[in-house]
């Protein structure tokens, strides 16, 4: 395994077409080194930033959880998630892309104790379609949102629920944008 040593300290190694960057180094600065997006979509990129820069950051807050589960939709999604009222209630439920709009969980009429909320609700999509993940009128529930500060703007506009933001790696095509939280997570597309 070959261990990329960079200018700013960082280490980082291969992992399939991606670069991954040794997180547990501290004191030096997040940096991004793929290229995931095309040029033109850049545009898109700092404008969602810009618009979401006056949400709540989450890296203000102390979040920790030992035993996590995700949950996406998918195959047979609408009646595999009702599986997890089975796990114990430490284990933190993050739901992505379309599960919230499908969740069966908070129905009202399901009796308590077969009741399952969501954690939080995980989004890093910056493109329009993102907006198809909402809630609908059927199931209105919305969890916490923590949210890449490059998801659609419109997304965060119309979620009803609480929201927080998080930092991205900083991208050195996006020249002069400063990064200053604590910690980040990547979108790895």
């Amino acid at each position: 395994m070959y261990i990329k040593p960079h200018s700013t300290n960082n280490e980082y190694i291969r992992a399939g077409d991606v670069w991954v960057r040794n997180f547990t180094k501290a004191g030096v600065p997040a940096l991004s080194l793929d290229d995931l997006f095309e040029d033109d979509e850049y545009d898109v990129m700092l404008k969602n930033e810009v618009s979401n820069g006056n949400f709540t950051k989450i890296s203000r807050d102390l979040v920790e959880a030992r035993k996590v589960v995700i949950i996406s939709d998918g195959y047979n999604f609408s009646w595999k998630h009702l599986s997890i009222t089975k796990f114990p209630k430490d284990v933190v439920v993050l739901a992505v892309n379309r599960s919230m709009r499908n969740w069966k969980l908070m129905s009202p009429s399901l009796p308590l104790e077969e009741r399952r909320s969501i954690n939080a609700y995980v989004v890093n999509n910056p493109y329009q379609e993102c907006i198809s993940c909402l809630p609908t009128a059927k199931v209105p529930y919305y969890p916490t949102c923590i949210a890449s500060t490059r998801t659609n703007y419109e997304f965060l506009k119309r979620y009803l629920g609480d929201k927080y933001v998080y930092d991205v790696p900083p991208d050195p095509r996006f020249g002069t944008y400063k990064n200053e939280s604590y910690w980040n997570i990547r979108r790895i597309i």
